[in-house]
């Protein structure tokens, strides 16, 4: 199984995640070596001690091959004699090649080897080959990073290369200079230290003193002062703020600022924006790979065959974020666009058939991919929907004002009729929410017809904006005009309601950070927005009236309320195992919500109180205020679960862990309810990186197993520790580390725990630690 590193995004915060995660990463690669590979390493193990000389070594094509691979040589192709010719000057002697050279990878070679300066060569020593297939695992864990994202490898490489240096103890004028033989380490420094042409220009020496004063000014004596990882760090935040970045942030926002004036100073520079965008090398790399493989595919399969073609398709139509599998994927592909019954033109999201049209497989007339300026068409795509993806990392309503600007424009003048102009514009979702944010439309917009949401927005905008036809918007101040009301939308008070979809604009631990950040913003107008007050005013006006669990299950409406309030929402078509747990109340023993491991059944028969001796609670003073406090957080918990799965039950855990912390349950009974809280349980295995059949273990031995794991990963050593801010920030961010890591496939050792954990000893069942 291939190992594919994990970057997510580009510049600082890019480097943020790598470096947080690179351990991980790199057991995983290791863990994931291909067998080739592993073939390839063990026989250089076997074999290195015999090469004993120069020639030995040249000769052997096998053993020369790897030893270049581990030194970062693997496209050099020099020839036997020159090799023996390298190898036997050394490093050190008159005329040696590698000197010349002037490039660090052939002096490490060399000097690693030793033929010219060491009798007997270092290759017999103990070690040796372990060494150099350690350097071999680093080079093959770098290359892969560097397929998708260049400027990252340089950085991993200035990293490694910066230590060695500095741990050298070389005079100050000799450090630079060997500096300046590394590639990436000569890369990132003029970068970082702002160094232009001239200085790719200079000779070796000359590059050596521009770097050192350079240093200077910034109060860098020599490369010593690089032995400190925060001082490494630094420089590399430096080069990679410096270079264009294709994913976040606020780099694309930048001077430009938030609001109005932030847009219109965008709007201004977006060509120059856009380029520097679409010169990432991300960007630019995929599509490279794209211009030159498009041609050759030639059907529906051959394109989906090939990933990166693939992920190009998807930018260039706003779909990155689209997990669609790949038969729904190639039944849109191959809909004919013409037919308005074709599958493509029965999705809600336009796109989709926007996508199908342009590549045109389905269409009768052969696939597009051919003709001329096809593959241009899609960059220049690619490039608007990035970028503005992008800017939507800094800032989501710039993004969605760009969107907002853009599509009016071109569709003002694409000669369609006003209906189907409309329908058009409110087929992309992006769209809809803007102008509903904008207009000031009811939550209820989205429920209704198309053919009543296009009445609706325009009767909007001919009310709000004087907008007669959808020809009006080629005029820039009425699209200024709505833009206008977008960002005062987004700025109003959450009391005059606000978009009642979370905002999570990145994956992992970038978006947990942005969603801690702007978490009680976000909850007070997703509780503001209309649709969501409706349904509070719904269940408070309503509930009083519910005496038994029959007429709650009959009222869909309710139920609905009244399951989300205690996180079971996913439960509500099951209408008569809910009767029965709530008409078995939860004080006999024999109760359903007792016998089931989920302890929320119990929460939610206790506290309606249907089957217990006290009676409904429904009418009891305080009873419906205190569901309606539930249902706010899962709420929002669960829309934010419709963007990110992941960040919903982060937040799931990080409330109900300070939730467990303040009660008056025991530590054991606490650790009860994680184990048998499916949501928390499913944080923790990620986190330890723990297989779904650790369930299956006894559950006395899982929970001390997870114990162990919290104490070690967080220094908890109860769950009231675990609810310290520290703690809960240690587990989470296992967490997302590795469930992006799960994502791309990588095989865990958790198998290997769980045969462990099943073979020992199995203790008493869990419930007798309450006794």
């Amino acid at each position: 199984m291939s190992f594919t590193p994990i970057v997510p995004y580009a510049g600082a915060e890019g480097w943020t995640y790598l470096r947080e995660t690179l351990e991980t990463q790199r057991e995983r690669a290791d863990a994931a070596t291909p067998a080739n590979v592993r073939i390839e390493a063990e026989y250089f193990r076997l074999n290195a001690a015999a090469a004993r000389s120069p020639e030995a070594l040249a000769a052997n094509a096998r053993l020369m091959r790897f030893a270049m691979d581990a030194f970062g040589l693997k496209d050099a192709k020099p020839t036997e004699a020159w090799l023996v010719e390298a190898l036997k000057l050394g490093r050190e002697s008159d005329g040696a090649i590698a000197e010349k050279l002037g490039d660090a990878r052939w002096v490490d070679l060399v000097k690693t080897f030793g033929f010219g300066e060491y009798t007997p060569p270092r290759s017999g020593e103990p070690g040796f080959a372990d060494g150099v297939i350690a350097r071999h695992r680093i080079q093959q864990f770098e290359t892969a990073v560097g397929a998708r994202d260049a400027s990252m490898r340089a950085a991993l490489a200035f990293d490694r290369s910066m230590a060695s240096l500095a741990a050298a103890e070389f005079p100050p004028s000799e450090g630079w200079a060997q500096a300046v033989r590394h590639d990436e380490t000569r890369a990132v420094l003029k970068g970082a230290f702002g160094l232009g042409p001239a200085f790719d220009a200079a000779p070796r020496a000359a590059q050596a003193e521009m770097l050192a004063a350079a240093a200077a000014r910034r109060g860098i004596a020599d490369v010593s002062a690089f032995a400190t990882a925060e001082a490494r760090d630094g420089v590399i935040r430096d080069f990679l703020s410096a270079r264009p970045t294709g994913f976040l942030s606020s780099a694309l926002v930048g001077s430009a600022g938030g609001g109005m004036n932030g847009f219109r100073s965008l709007t201004r520079s977006a060509d120059a924006r856009q380029a520097a965008f679409a010169a990432s090398e991300a960007r630019t790399a995929d599509m490279r790979h794209f211009t030159r493989r498009i041609g050759a595919a030639g059907t529906v399969d051959a394109l989906l065959a090939d990933e990166r073609l693939t992920k190009v398709a998807l930018g260039a139509f706003g779909l990155s974020a689209a997990r669609p599998s790949a038969e729904f994927l190639s039944a849109v592909l191959q809909s004919d666009t013409s037919d308005p019954t074709s599958f493509a033109n029965r999705q809600s999201d336009s796109r989709w058939a926007d996508l199908a049209a342009a590549f045109g497989y389905g269409d009768g007339t052969g696939p597009h991919i051919g003709r001329f300026g096809f593959a241009e068409e899609i960059a220049a795509r690619h490039a608007v929907h990035g970028y503005e993806a992008a800017v939507g990392a800094a800032d989501e309503t710039m993004r969605l004002a760009l969107i907002m600007e853009r599509a009016l424009a071109a569709t003002a003048l694409s000669g369609l009729t006003e209906d189907a102009a409309w329908s058009r514009i409110l087929g992309q979702p992006a769209l809809a929410l803007a102008l509903q944010s904008a207009l000031g439309l009811d939550a209820a917009f989205h429920e209704l017809p198309p053919a009543s949401r296009v009445a609706t927005v325009r009767d909007a905008v001919r009310d709000q904006l004087g907008v007669r036809s959808i020809e009006d918007f080629a005029r820039p101040d009425r699209r200024e005009a709505l833009a206008r009301k977008l960002f005062e939308a987004s700025q109003a008070r959450p009391a005059r309601g606000g978009l009642a979809q979370p905002v999570v604009p990145l994956p992992g631990l970038a978006g947990w950070r942005y969603l801690q950040e702007t978490l009680t913003t976000q909850q007070e107008r997703f509780a503001a927005a209309a649709v969501n007050q409706r349904e509070i005013a719904h269940f408070r006006e309503t509930i009083g009236r519910i005496e038994t669990a029959e007429q709650l299950v009959a009222d869909r409406r309710l139920l609905a309320f009244a399951l989300e309030a205690y996180g079971l929402g996913t439960e509500i078509d099951k209408p008569a195992f809910i009767r029965r747990v709530l008409e078995d109340g939860s004080e006999s023993d024999g109760a359903l919500s007792r016998r089931l491991s989920d302890g929320r059944f119990r929460a939610f028969a206790e506290a309606f109180g249907f089957g217990d001796g006290r009676g409904a609670q429904t009418r009891v003073e305080g009873f419906a205020e205190r569901v309606v406090a539930r249902w706010k957080p899962r709420a929002f918990e669960r829309a934010v679960g419709e963007v990110d799965e992941s960040m919903r039950l982060a937040l799931n855990y990080d409330r109900t862990i300070r939730s467990l912390a303040a009660s008056s349950a025991s530590d054991d009974a606490a650790w009860l309810r994680i184990v048998g809280d499916p949501p928390m349980r499913s944080v923790l295995l990620t986190a330890f990186a723990l297989p779904s059949e650790f369930s299956n273990v006894d559950i006395d031995r899982q929970i001390d197993v997870l114990r162990g794991a919290v104490r070690r990963a967080a220094g908890a050593g109860s769950v009231g520790d675990m609810a310290a801010p520290d703690a809960r920030d240690a587990i989470l961010r296992r967490y997302f580390i590795q469930d992006q890591i799960a994502a791309f496939g990588v095989y865990s050792p958790g198998s290997a725990a769980l045969t462990l954990l099943q073979s020992a000893a199995r203790p008493a069942f869990g419930l007798n630690r309450l006794a």
